[in-house]
């Protein structure tokens, strides 16, 4: 079995030949390979390498214990268990006022025990630095010739497999607990299946469709090349709206050089919605991937300061899942808006942080204890019984 760290200069190489796989997904990664991953994300200072097994390029990003209160929660579990979480009981539960008063404290605590941990001092595998990471089939022998590899390379460093889930990702979950990986609550994400009727009959899907049919001066376009300096302003301004301003300033922070980057690389798929009664002006944007049959939306945005009535994000919605549909893709719609997905037919699955640190000293083993058991016994229960 072939198994090595892979250098930025020999990705360059195999690049040039033209004869690797997912070739758009290694001219994406190569950049942050060669130290740029501030210039495109401005919130991830990272380390990343490129772990080769086989046929297979996973990137990997070692967490920086130096900067963990202005990273993005894609390389950093300070920033998606404390810092992430403290907002999200604004954006998901604003009338939980009592649980927040409750919460808030307790997530402080957590957050001086995780620096006393060193929770930063991870090894993120297969991470692409998106908010939900698409996994090749990876073999049972595979997956435990990786292990290996990593506990001899960074022995001090946690191993964690990011965005793992029971549904899509069973053979991976399933071989990762044989090998002593603990699972730890990430997240909950709505997936759906194109073959389902379910979503197809749901009255909300057809509402949308209807809404659609009555927005004749709206038009999808696909971003073919590089639109100009303006309309590529618009479309990352969307973007940062939604995801920064009105979520969270911990998730990934693009730069208009990411926009870019996986336009030109074509990384990403991008669809823009233009209004032809203002110019084409574009109003909402969605830049999605996909792998094995699965596909998600890591870029996804529009004009939260036009009227609600206008329908934008169930329109953005209604087209990510035309696209699933005409491509004969799962569609992981990844999480947030919980309330809404599921009124449309998407199914909720938990995800979870793959978690290896047996290696380690106690010290170090101590906080993923605590928050695998707060995910156990706390947060999916109260999750379950919200219905979010």
């Amino acid at each position: 079995m072939k198994i090595a760290l892979l250098p930025a200069t020999e990705l360059t190489t195999l690049l040039k030949t033209g004869e690797t796989p997912n070739r758009a997904a290694l001219l994406y990664i190569l950049p942050f390979l060669e130290g740029q991953s501030e210039q495109l994300i401005r919130n991830v200072r990272a380390e990343v390498r490129l772990l080769r097994i086989n046929d297979f390029l996973l990137p990997l990003v070692l967490g920086n214990e130096n900067r963990q209160h202005n990273n993005s929660y894609v390389c950093s579990p300070m920033a998606h268990y404390v810092h992430y979480a403290k907002i999200e009981l604004d954006v998901e539960m604003p009338d939980k006022k009592w649980l927040k008063r409750l919460a808030i404290p307790i997530f402080n605590a957590l957050g001086a025990l995780g620096q006393w941990c060193q929770f930063e001092q991870v090894l993120y595998v297969n991470n692409w630095l998106v908010s939900t990471n698409l996994y090749p089939s990876l073999s049972v022998a595979e997956l435990e010739a990786i292990k290996h590899f990593l506990l001899q390379t960074f022995p001090d460093r946690t191993l964690v497999f990011r965005s793992v889930n029971t549904q899509l990702n069973k053979s991976v979950f399933d071989t990762l607990q044989k090998t002593g990986f603990k699972p730890v609550m990430s997240r909950q994400v709505y997936i759906t299946d194109p073959k389902s009727w379910n979503f197809r009959r749901n009255s909300n899907y057809k509402k949308d469709i209807k809404l659609w049919q009555r927005q004749p001066h709206y038009e999808w376009e696909a971003l073919s090349e590089k639109p100009n300096r303006e309309e590529s302003e618009r479309i990352l301004a969307l973007y940062s709206q939604l995801y920064i301003k009105k979520y969270s300033p911990f998730n990934p922070d693009l730069s208009l050089a990411y926009f870019y980057h996986t336009l030109e690389s074509g990384f990403l798929t991008y669809h823009v919605l233009r209004n032809r009664q203002e110019n084409g002006r574009t109003d909402a944007v969605v830049g999605y991937y996909s792998r094995e049959g699965v596909m998600t939306t890591p870029f996804a945005g529009y004009d939260l300061d036009l009227p609600l009535e206008t329908g934008l994000y169930r329109l953005l919605t209604l087209k990510i899942t035309e696209e699933s549909e005409k491509q004969g893709l799962i569609l992981n719609r990844s999480s947030g808006a919980a309330r809404y997905k599921r009124l449309r037919g998407a199914e909720p699955v938990m995800e979870y942080n793959m978690v290896y640190n047996a290696h380690l000293p106690l010290r170090r083993r101590l906080i993923w204890r605590l928050f695998r058991f707060i995910s156990d016994y706390i947060a999916i229960p109260l999750m379950r019984r919200m219905g979010l």
